[in-house]
């Protein structure tokens, strides 16, 4: 894994906000992520969670503030596949390419050595279905090809948006153990999710998101410090920006989205 240059915090949002027309969809928003840390970016749907990070990842422009990776912007790296591993929505391959291919073509656009193909396929259960189309991959096989691609360059930054979704228990538990693995390693990590009971047992730290601002930066045993349950506390610190919020401590009808 490549030495990040001499920064304090890998990824840093400074005061960032984001409009679209007369819709202020990021206000305001600051935090900063540490190496070693996997941070649960948690929020309802329309919080301004994939926003943050499409602008982590240069795919959308702040109006203003800035989002630093490694000290720059993501665009400003060289070889980012080397800085920043990422998975927006599955792992962007063409369904008529192998899954080999695909990260074949990764490793030659960001000079990264052939070998490592190899080692992600086999760490990520892959080498069986390497020369298989991505066409024909389940959604598991497809998230698992996602990961891969984000690990191809070895990065000291992983931003995850909600890997875990589709997945059955079975796959969440295997992405669970994945995630909290690279952590574990010293790589700073981002996820978003909206599965608490993934935050619960794997974030070390949770930023709670909602009307694009940010409602909380704590840990988990800090959050639900006070409440009966993680979920509890979400739905208090949530509830205003819900047009279908429950009382504290009730589970809304069919789960959290």
């Amino acid at each position: 894994m490549p030495s990040l240059p001499d920064v304090q915090d890998p990824v840093v949002v400074d005061r960032v906000g984001k409009t679209y027309g007369p819709h202020r969809v990021i206000d305001e928003l600051s935090f900063r992520l540490r190496p070693g840390e996997l941070t649960c970016l948690l929020g309802p749907n329309g919080a301004g969670k994939t926003t943050v990070i499409r602008m982590l990842l240069g795919l959308t422009t702040p109006t203003e503030g800035e989002c630093l990776v490694g000290g720059t912007t993501y665009r400003a790296l060289a070889r980012p596949l080397t800085w920043v591993g990422s998975l927006l929505d599955g792992p962007a391959a063409h369904p008529g390419r192998t899954g080999r291919r695909h990260l074949r073509a990764l490793a030659a656009s960001n000079g990264i050595d052939s070998r490592r193909i190899r080692v992600v396929l086999e760490q990520l259960d892959l080498t069986g279905a390497a020369d298989q189309r991505v066409g024909e991959y389940s959604l598991g096989m497809r998230q698992r090809l996602g990961l891969a691609a984000a690990l191809l360059g070895e990065p000291p930054i992983l931003i995850l948006d909600e890997p875990g979704n589709g997945l059955d228990p079975a796959a969440q538990a295997w992405l669970r153990q994945v995630v909290r693995g690279q952590a574990d390693t010293g790589r700073t990590v981002l996820l978003s999710t909206h599965l608490l009971s993934e935050v619960a047992v794997t974030a070390d730290r949770v930023l709670v998101i909602a009307g694009g601002r940010l409602l909380a930066d704590a840990t988990p045993d800090e959050l639900t410090s006070g409440s009966s349950s993680l979920e509890g506390a979400y739905l208090r610190l949530t509830s205003p920006f819900s047009t279908h919020s429950a009382p504290p401590d009730q589970p809304q009808p069919g789960g959290l989205q």
